[in-house]
């Protein structure tokens, strides 16, 4: 039995497969955690099949991508959450979620000590 499968993400991270049948999972897939609870094993096998035929050129295109769609996300989540933030609010929020209180504290300080310069 053959398989059509169309996986849909971000930007150019989309890819069209057909399948013949799906190999059966050796010890090592065995011992991997799924990626994610909500898909079916022989979804995810169909997906890391795809993932591993890539160029690594179109491995960095898809990241790149999903990271540009993750900032936007991010992004608009802090300006409905805020939206009486100025840019550079935003932007030091942006940091905070992204990298932790301490480096948007360090971000925050510097620029200060800019302000005043």
């Amino acid at each position: 039995m053959g398989l059509h499968v169309t996986i849909k993400t971000a930007g150019r991270c989309s890819e069209t497969l057909n399948h013949g049948e799906i190999p059966e999972r050796t010890a090592y897939h065995e011992a991997m955690r799924p990626l994610t609870e909500d898909t079916h094993p022989e979804a995810e096998q169909v997906q890391i099949e795809i993932w591993r035929s890539w160029t690594p050129e179109k491995r960095i295109a898809c990241a790149a991508s999903l990271m540009v769609t993750v900032r936007q996300t991010v992004e608009q989540a802090i300006r409905a959450q805020h939206p009486e933030f100025s840019e550079a609010e935003r932007r030091i929020e942006f940091l905070r979620r992204a990298y932790g209180e301490e480096i948007a504290n360090r971000v925050q300080q510097h620029l200060a000590l800019l302000r005043d310069v």
